[in-house]
């Protein structure tokens, strides 16, 4: 199953909590618990145009997630595959998750965000 969502313009394994900072992070979608956000930067490392993913599972169980993080910008696409696991109700972001990314080069600023081709896996804990 596919999710095609667009927004018009993103600490590792930090507990799930709500924080006073979640008013920055904007939602793509939640699916089979697993809420998936974004916060964009106009500007990050004097670089142009970031997004920082964050990935929150609320399940009380281990997941693996896999899935392409989509951008768009002045009729150009840029992708990426992100995959990895999450502990139960905790939540992964920033750069060492894998979950930055400069997705223009040139510094063009991104007109849409989406996902597709995810897929989220219940881990069995033995």
């Amino acid at each position: 199953m596919s999710l095609w969502l667009l927004s018009v313009a993103i600490p590792h394994g930090v507990d799930a909590q709500k924080t006073s900072s979640d008013w920055a992070w904007k939602e793509i979608a939640t699916i089979d618990g697993v809420e998936f956000v974004y916060i964009y930067y106009s500007e990050v490392r004097k670089e142009k145009n970031g997004v920082v993913l964050k990935l929150v599972n609320w399940n009380d169980y281990p997941i693996r997630y896999r899935f392409r993080i989509v951008f768009k910008a002045d009729g150009d696409e840029h992708e990426d595959l992100v995959t990895g696991t999450i502990g139960p109700e905790t939540l992964v972001t920033g750069d060492d998750a894998g979950l930055f990314f400069l997705p223009f080069e040139d510094g063009r600023s991104i007109g849409e965000i989406g996902i597709k081709g995810y897929r989220i896996r219940r881990l069995m804990v033995h």
